[in-house]
């Protein structure tokens, strides 16, 4: 992989990353729940654990296939 793709490939799971956190947490303050969930006590629960990874797995799989092509 060439620099320009790295460096492609870096904005794109850092935004994600920070879009998916902040757009599950705004969700969240609209319906008015601190915690998604009691699994993961002084966490918020799972889904704040896995909320930016979920959209960033399936932007670099979409990146990987543009680069790949």
């Amino acid at each position: 992989i060439d620099l320009p793709d790295l460096l492609g490939f870096s904005v794109v799971v850092t935004s994600c990353s920070l879009i998916g956190d902040l757009s599950e947490s705004y969700f969240k303050r609209r319906v008015g729940a601190k915690d998604a969930s009691n699994m993961l006590p002084g966490h918020g629960g799972i889904i704040d654990r896995l909320d930016s990874v979920v959209l960033t797995i399936v932007a670099v799989y979409y990146y990987l296939a543009w680069i790949v092509n």
